[in-house]
This record gives C-alpha cells, sequence and structure tokens, in this order.
C-alpha cells in the first residue's frame, strides 16, 4: 500500500519552445498547484531598473487584450481557489492553485497575463501608489526593516542586498518605457520553468505549454560577482523600541541533496522549532525575547546560516553575549547524538504532512530545479535525511563555520549601539 506521499514519480521535460516543465501528478488530490518561474530578480536589475521586476509582478494582473482585472481576480474566486505571484532577489513566480477541473482554464489564463499584458499607462500610475504603500508598510515593519538594514550591513552596495521592491524614490521615479522595456527583455522573452502539482491532465498541460511564444531557454541570473559577507561587529540605529540582532556566517556552497538536508538538520536543532538550543535558552530559560529563531539559504552563488533575534533595549547586551555563546558551542561542540536523531524525525514528518498541500509540492519542485537540478521524490527525500550520520553533519558545520569570521549585526537604538559597540569592536 502507497503512504500518501508516495505518488506518481515526477515528469521533466524540455519543450521545443525551451520551456522546462516539471510535473508530478497526485490522482488522488482534490487541487492542482501550477507555478511559472522567471530567473530573474531584484539582484538582476541595473542601476535605474531597481523595483523593475517586483513592479511587473503587480501589472500582471491588471489587465490582457480580452481581460480586465477583475476579470482574472473573478475566474479564481469563483471556482474557490486563489492566484498569487512573488518577487524574489533571484526569482519571479506567478502561482495558482485551483480544483482540478480548472487547472487547463488557469494555465491558459497564467500564459495570457505573461505573455499579452496590457501594462497601461494609466495602470501603471495606479499600481505606482499601491506599491509605494506596500514599501511604506515594509519600512513600517520592524522585523521586515530590520532584514533590509541587516543585509545591507552583511553585504554592503552589491545588488543582492537591494530592496526587492525597490526604494520610494527608484519607484516614484522608475520611467513608464523602463517597466516595458524590463518586461519585454526578462519575461516576454523568456521561458519560464513551469511546475505543477496535484490532480490534473499532464498530456493537456504539456500542450497548453509547448503552445507559449518563448524564444529564450530558462537560463539562472548572473553576471554579477558574488557576493561577500562582511565579518565582525556592525550596527545601524533603528526607529523601533527594540533591538534586533542577526548573527551569520558563510556556508561553503552545499550544492547536493545530502548537504542540504545536513543544513536543514543543523538549523533545527539550531532555532527552526520550538525545542531547539536558541528557542530554549534565549526565551524559555533566561527571558531574554519573545522572537528567536534561525534559517539558512542557498542562492545561485552564495549561502548563508543567520540567526536572528528580537529584545528590549535593556536585555541587549546579555542577549548579544548568549547568542554568541550558544552559536560558538554549536560550532565547536557540536550536537549529541539524540538531538540529530530527533532533528532527522522532525524533518522527515514534516515533508510527509507537507506532502499533502499540493503547493508545498509545486514550490518544492522549483527549489530542487533552482538549487541543483535534481529532483527527489518525497520518499527519497525522507530516506535520504534518515541516512545522515552525526559525523557528516560536524563535518559540515565545522567546515562552514570554525574558524570564520562571523558577521554580527545590531539594530537598534543609538544608545544600545554605543554600549554594544564598547564590547564588540
Amino acid at each position: 500500500m502507497l503512504m500518501p506521499w508516495e505518488k506518481m514519480p515526477a515528469i521533466d521535460r524540455t519543450l521545443a519552445n525551451n520551456t522546462r516543465l516539471v510535473m508530478e501528478p497526485v490522482a488522488a488530490s482534490n487541487s492542482a498547484a501550477i507555478g511559472f518561474w522567471f530567473p530573474v530578480g531584484s539582484r538582476d536589475e541595473p542601476d535605474g531598473f531597481q523595483g523593475a521586476t517586483h513592479f511587473i509582478e503587480h501589472l500582471l494582473f491588471k489587465g490582457t487584450r480580452t481581460r480586465t482585472s477583475r476579470d482574472i481576480a473573478l475566474f479564481f474566486d469563483r471556482v474557490g481557489g486563489y492566484i498569487n505571484a512573488f518577487t524574489e532577489r533571484e526569482v519571479m513566480c506567478v502561482m495558482c492553485v485551483v480544483p482540478p477541473d480548472m487547472a487547463i482554464p488557469a494555465v491558459d489564463l497564467i500564459i495570457e497575463m505573461l505573455y499579452d499584458s496590457l501594462l497601461d499607462p494609466a495602470e501603471i500610475a495606479t499600481e505606482r501608489d499601491v506599491i509605494l504603500s506596500e514599501i511604506m508598510a515594509v519600512n513600517d515593519d520592524p522585523e521586515e526593516n530590520g532584514m533590509e538594514t541587516a543585509l545591507s550591513l552583511m553585504y554592503g552596495n552589491h545588488p543582492v542586498a537591494r530592496p526587492i521592491a525597490g526604494s520610494l524614490e527608484n519607484i516614484r521615479t522608475l520611467p513608464v518605457e523602463t517597466i516595458h522595456t524590463w518586461y519585454r527583455e526578462r519575461i516576454h522573452a523568456a521561458a519560464p520553468l513551469v511546475t505543477i502539482a496535484g490532480n490534473f491532465d499532464p498530456v493537456i498541460i504539456e500542450t497548453r505549454i509547448s503552445a507559449i511564444p518563448a524564444p529564450g531557454g530558462f537560463q539562472k541570473g548572473g553576471g554579477d560577482q558574488p557576493p561577500v559577507l562582511n565579518g565582525g561587529f556592525q550596527a545601524a540605529p533603528s526607529p523601533f523600541r527594540q533591538s534586533q540582532l542577526f548573527l551569520s556566517w558563510p556556508l561553503k556552497d552545499p550544492r547536493n541533496a545530502a548537504d542540504w538536508y545536513a543544513w536543514a538538520v543543523i538549523n533545527a536543532i539550531t532555532g527552526d522549532t520550538v525545542s531547539s538550543r536558541l528557542f530554549q535558552s534565549l526565551r524559555e530559560k533566561h527571558g531574554l525575547c519573545y522572537s528567536v529563531y534561525s534559517f539558512y539559504v542557498c542562492n545561485r552563488d552564495f549561502s548563508l546560516w543567520c540567526s536572528c533575534l528580537t529584545t528590549p533595549p535593556d536585555k541587549t547586551l546579555q542577549a548579544l553575549e548568549k547568542l554568541v555563546q550558544e552559536l560558538d558551542r554549536i560550532v565547536y561542540n557540536g550536537f549529541t547524538g539524540q538531538e540529530i536523531a530527533d532533528a532527522k524525525s522532525h524533518l522527515a514528518g514534516d515533508l510527509r504532512l507537507s506532502s499533502d498541500d499540493t503547493e508545498y509540492r509545486m514550490k518544492r519542485l522549483a527549489r530542487q530545479i533552482l538549487y541543483n537540478g535534481q529532483l527527489l521524490s518525497i520518499e527519497e527525500s525522507v530516506n535520504l535525511i534518515l541516512s545522515l550520520d552525526s559525523t557528516m553533519i560536524h563535518d559540515r558545520l565545522k567546515d562552514s563555520c570554525a574558524g570564520i569570521d562571523k558577521s554580527l549585526v545590531l539594530y537598534g537604538p543609538k544608545k544600545t549601539i554605543r554600549e554594544a559597540g564598547k564590547r564588540w569592536k
């Protein structure tokens, strides 16, 4: 008997129009999740184009020659599904989740949005105000504002540290023609990566995707120099009441699945669960913060492991000390066998539970292609996680972090920065 996460194998094809199509049929599912991925993000925008990718993401919803923005919205609302889009530093995606019988019409509609968008000047003017409001909301959000500030300190003037949506000044002055040019060159003339998971007809889907008029192949972005993490202590004054701390290491690029999941184990034990070292120490034992967590990211030419927390000003120095102590203890002493076993069990269980979600499966297909091109099924990934041994996990941790200059960023009140600077500079 097949377990719920053991479905049909993924179908991976590069079509005659250079579009890469990856499909994972799940016949028992009551939904289909569809994603169109373009290898362009905020770091790929040259001077004068900052914010253009995210701006275009918004404009794709504003109408085509045959449908208004309301028509697009009504299509998904009427069937109980939803459509969304997002721009990252290295990729832009338009995606939807719909009932199985609406998968083909949904694909047709997204293709129309992508390749027949009007980009009407009047709509651009209206959406400009919407995006300005969005940027203001990000600037008013302590966590998002803190992360943007931390990235600018960690990576300096490198394009990867730019705000994804651009700055207020970027968007106010972004010319209409620049938006049109970026759309023609990076969306309309490009072949996307298309990933689909759930209940749908693969043959009809392939026929529809084969009709995309995309002359270029799916090529990951590039051209700029890889970013270099600035080590040592850095700080910036914050307008918010609490301090935010970021402790980071540059990782030796983990470009295979075993390395990826080894870092997932390391990160789970460190700060990705409520039983993690950071949560139990800094929040539960010492009461230094409400929010504390860790994450790792692997981008096209650099990788990062970062721990973050938010703490009141009067606890900032103690939180800094504890954060550094806990991470140094992890880097140089490693984990217990029970911690590793528990983390592997957690990750395997999380994968199995997530396999019921077609949106998760669709995004997982794309992330694997973007990461290293290797597709692993849920079952294969679970088996790989459970096979990882403690020596390999500790080797990955020490190879990337032991003896490496870490980055410690403080984003907080000026007085707190002065006090911290006496200790950490």
